[in-house]
């Protein structure tokens, strides 16, 4: 949405000049009514923005996100102050289990889980995670019903990349910025393991050279020259 809304924010400042230049035959009077439409446009985009977040979270629902941590994004009400785009995000999914104070140590449980098994799976998964721990950066984890088989689960994904702490996260590369881990899970009270799938997602400023790779793209350097 926030793309639209600067498109749509750009051909009105282009009808804003050509109106202006129509009744006034002055290129200078044009492109003064073409700025003052785009500081408009810009400082009433925040707001464009949470009132299509409320159309289309009405009339085109999608399955709902609940946080269960949070460090240093600070969020306002409305969400009308950016978050910081660094750091990482994790989606947590299960079929049919809802979080509340006896299973949010169960969703943290799998997001630790996952963010082990993925480091020791890939290690610019590793590399990037210790930079992101390092640098203090921000995170969110939220976690989703996906649904009987996961048939929710495209659903739940999309919600996720549109939601206020992602949408504006544009690298998105698989194994790369965005990584996958399926799970499972043992909750008390349940006689079956609980199945869950994993998603984190990096910013595209964390490292992505590992230091072997940095070694040897040094070498490959010094031996052409």
């Amino acid at each position: 949405m926030g793309q639209t809304t600067s498109l749509i924010i750009g051909m009105l400042a282009l009808a804003a000049a050509s109106f202006g230049y129509s009744f006034t035959q002055s290129y200078i009077v044009a492109i003064l009514f073409a700025i003052i439409v785009v500081l408009i446009g810009k400082s009433l985009q925040p707001v464009l923005l949470v009132l299509w977040d409320k159309f289309t979270r009405r009339f085109f629902p999608l399955p709902e996100l609940t946080e269960f941590f949070e460090k240093g994004l600070h969020p306002t009400e409305d969400y009308t102050i950016p978050p910081n785009t660094q750091g990482l995000r994790v989606l947590a999914m299960t079929e049919e289990l809802p979080l509340n104070s006896k299973s949010r140590p169960v969703y943290t449980q799998m997001v630790q889980e996952s963010l082990k098994a993925l480091s020791e799976e890939f290690p610019l998964f590793a590399l990037r995670l210790n930079a992101c721990e390092k640098r203090d950066l921000p995170q969110q984890y939220v976690c989703s019903l996906c649904g009987i088989e996961g048939e929710k689960m495209s659903k739940c994904l999309k919600a996720w990349l549109k939601s206020y702490a992602v949408r504006d996260m544009k690298a998105r590369t698989q194994n790369k910025d965005l990584f996958l881990h399926d799970g499972e899970v043992n909750v008390p009270g349940k006689t079956d393991a609980v199945r869950y799938t994993v998603m984190v997602l990096f910013d595209g400023s964390l490292p992505v050279t590992l230091p072997a790779q940095a070694e040897t793209h040094k070498q490959e350097s010094s031996e052409t020259t």
